[in-house]
């Protein structure tokens, strides 16, 4: 295809928004299925077309991914085999679902930007400043949330019918492009921050007021749809001091507190007294309670309620119960993933999700090389998010990430002089 920096800003813009739909699950009223459904079949035409324009040629590294690709699938079957009489039957579609977040979907976008990587992290990480965008001003801006929610089907809304924008609590939550924000939105933000530090340092700049305008709002993004991202924060501090320096991180913190003091005005202005309240009460309890927080509490409670003898080789095939909840009522992400597909299929499918990476630290040091930096990082977020919830299940493109990052390294091999 045509090379990452001419192609015409329609095309560019139009697969930037495919790009926002595939990261962010969103149901449009006016069709029939949710992004996560129509946006990887688009990913799955557009392949075809490379191949069919292009010829068939898929890099090696893609190659190495959907070996792995193929012993999780084996396994899959083999634990599907072994729950025959009671196996959930929509997990049968995960191997699929997999394939094309961390080969097609990667593949295309690759071939789409013709190996510019820089654009590539670019974009991904205006793909998380779009949502961004609709997150603050969902909060802060109650009209162009209802606006907004003529447009889109929430999940929360499919799960438990039409909610009040204007007078459930709720509603604090029922913000971003895809009308309804929890833990998971909050990481991919944070996720997709770290590609456009990336292309900042590649373009051989130190980061200026725009790009830390860019981090702000993605970051002030997370912090208003989950708590979890004050743990994934230290995280985001280390790489950008790693990239950059500990000056241009005080810049940046400037700014941050610059944006959150605006935002908090019209916030005051636009927002109820009670809303504020209750946010405020929210977002500050992990700081007044720490270990005692509700939520967290319960995922330490479930800790105790399980133990190695409750999980077996292959699982039992089952990620929800009958009633529709978690499967052994418990949402804690290793013991959901155990259950799943057992203890063999956990080990097999971290080497999935990570072998973009083990690849490619066989050629590179992961201090020096920034892209398998970020692969360590990424690596470390997920066994952590597994902590609150199944997050590489839930979040699917977190795949093509860890992909993206795995392949890139091999195209952007540039050493990191110390500052």
């Amino acid at each position: 295809m045509e090379d990452g920096r001419r192609i015409s800003p329609i095309k560019n813009g139009l697969f930037i928004i495919l790009l926002v739909f595939y990261f962010y699950n969103t149901k449009l009223n006016f069709l029939p299925v949710s992004s996560f459904v129509w946006a990887p079949i688009l990913f799955l035409i557009l392949m075809f077309f490379c191949f069919f324009n292009y010829g068939f040629y898929i890099n090696k590294e893609f190659e190495s991914i959907a070996v792995s690709w193929f012993f999780l699938t084996v396994l899959f079957l083999f634990s599907a085999l072994a729950n025959s009489y009671k196996l959930e039957l929509s997990m049968l579609r995960l191997p699929f679902v997999f394939l094309i977040a961390s080969v097609v979907v990667p593949f295309v976008i690759i071939r789409f930007y013709n190996n510019n990587v820089s654009v590539i992290y670019k974009n991904f990480g205006l793909v998380a400043f779009i949502n961004s965008i609709f997150i603050i001003g969902m909060f802060i801006f109650p009209p162009f949330k209802v606006f907004w929610h003529s447009v889109v089907e929430s999940t929360i809304e499919r799960l438990y019918g039409e909610i009040s924008l204007t007078n459930s609590m709720m509603s604090l939550r029922m913000v971003g492009i895809n009308g309804f924000s929890a833990y998971s939105t909050a990481a991919i933000q944070i996720f997709l921050s770290f590609f456009y530090m990336l292309h900042v340092f590649y373009n051989n700049y130190k980061p200026k007021i725009r790009d830390n305008l860019v981090l702000s709002f993605i970051l002030l993004s997370s912090f208003l749809v989950a708590r979890t991202s004050f743990v994934l924060l230290p995280f985001f501090i280390i790489l950008y001091i790693y990239l950059f320096n500990l000056r241009c991180f005080l810049n940046l913190l400037l700014l941050v507190v610059a944006v959150l003091f605006f935002s908090g005005f019209f916030a005051l202005v636009f927002v109820s007294e009670d809303f504020l309240l209750f946010f405020f009460d929210w977002s500050l309890s992990l700081f007044d309670s720490g270990l005692k927080t509700g939520s967290l509490q319960k995922n330490i409670s479930m800790f105790s309620s399980f133990s190695l003898n409750d999980f077996s080789l292959l699982g039992d095939f089952n990620l929800r119960s009958e009633s529709g909840g978690y499967y052994k009522e418990t949402d804690v992400g290793y013991y959901r993933l155990f259950f799943a597909i057992g203890i063999l299929g956990a080990l097999v499918f971290m080497f999935f999700l990570f072998s973009p990476l083990f690849f490619s630290f066989n050629k590179l040091s992961v201090f020096s090389s920034p892209p398998l930096f970020v692969g360590l990082l990424f690596s470390i977020m997920i066994f952590v998010l597994l902590l609150k919830g199944l997050f590489v299940f839930d979040s699917f493109p977190v795949l093509t990430m860890i992909s993206i990052i795995g392949i890139s390294s091999k195209y952007l091999n540039v050493r990191l002089n110390c500052c």
